[in-house]
């Protein structure tokens, strides 16, 4: 049951920048959210071209990017805790956990033109401090749509804090990052432009197959920090991950797709200081890993990603 009736089941509401938290509106994937009785319809826009979500080498450069949609979806439901559950301009939204598995890469095959995507959302679970309390947090499933084909289904369980929360909890956290390692080699990563690589060069340790890098923080890179954060946003996290899974993946790297499904965890904020790295270890399955982001000796986050090698489209 949706839950504002201000927003009632039948209506469509248009996205601009501020109701999806951001300032370019050319970062804005979302062009409108559609209510029905039981969920909503997120209409998103891919571009034709991205600069950094279409920087890719190998077969991965004749597809849309996994994460690319994880981003609309994002959006999308941002937009759906201000339009449905009221939350206040002014509150802040925190992730907890991302789940994402591509049904069909037919279905994100590459054209020199926008994407239109239509993302069928559900509510699993309404977060409530109390039985009868307000609403503090949902988990929301959907399934991205392409000229009719199901592409992708994704679910994020996340929930908001007000302003003020929000300022007592991070009061006295930072908002430069400070001094950087060197970043890896772009195409060790998957990449072709050196501004899109996020990690320092991979080291391999000894004993157990795995292999760490620091996380490279350019606060002035726009896909991650459209506008100042004080933290590393979850969307760095993820991509760290991914490239580091292509680095260990070597030259098997250009022949595979993802991620093809993913599952994350964060546990709590990465600050922006001291530098973050990334540990990845092989895990059960083909091409597939255990990614963990540590700080100051804390777990931030535990990705778990796999990568495919589908039949190319006819």
């Amino acid at each position: 049951m949706l839950s504002n009736n201000s927003f009632r089941s039948g209506q469509s509401c248009a996205v601009s920048p501020s109701l999806v938290h951001k300032r370019d509106a050319s970062a804005v994937l979302v062009t409108a959210v559609d209510t029905g009785e039981d969920g909503w319809t997120i209409r998103a826009r891919l571009p034709a071209h991205h600069t950094f979500h279409n920087d890719a080498t190998g077969r991965q450069a004749g597809y849309h990017d996994p994460l690319h949609i994880l981003e609309a979806f994002r959006q999308g439901c941002i937009a759906i805790g201000h339009l449905t559950y009221a939350v206040p301009p002014e509150a802040h939204f925190l992730v907890r956990r991302y789940e994402l598995s591509v049904l069909d890469w037919r279905a994100l095959h590459y054209r020199p033109e926008p994407a239109a995507l239509d993302l069928r959302t559900e509510v699993r679970r309404q977060f409530r401090a109390r039985g009868d309390g307000p609403v503090h947090g949902v988990e929301l499933a959907a399934t991205a749509m392409r000229n009719g084909a199901a592409a992708v289904e994704m679910s994020v369980s996340f929930g908001w804090l007000p302003d003020g929360s929000w300022q007592r909890m991070r009061s006295g956290s930072r908002w430069e990052a400070g001094p950087q390692p060197v970043a890896a080699d772009p195409p060790t990563v998957g990449r072709e432009r050196p501004e899109n690589v996020v990690i320092g060069p991979p080291r391999h340790r000894f004993g157990d197959g795995s292999v760490c890098a620091p996380v490279v923080v350019d606060t002035g890179n726009p896909t991650f920090f459209d506008h100042p954060l004080d933290h590393l946003p979850a969307a760095l996290i993820l991509e760290a991950s991914r490239q580091l899974a292509r680095a260990a993946l070597g030259p098997r790297s250009s022949a595979v797709l993802g991620p093809s499904w993913l599952r994350c965890e964060f546990r709590s904020f990465a600050e922006l200081s001291p530098a973050c790295a990334v540990t990845l270890a092989p895990a059960s399955g083909t091409s597939a890993f255990r990614a963990t982001v540590s700080q100051t000796g804390q777990q931030r986050a535990v990705v778990e990603l796999g990568f495919a090698a589908p039949e190319p489209p006819q």
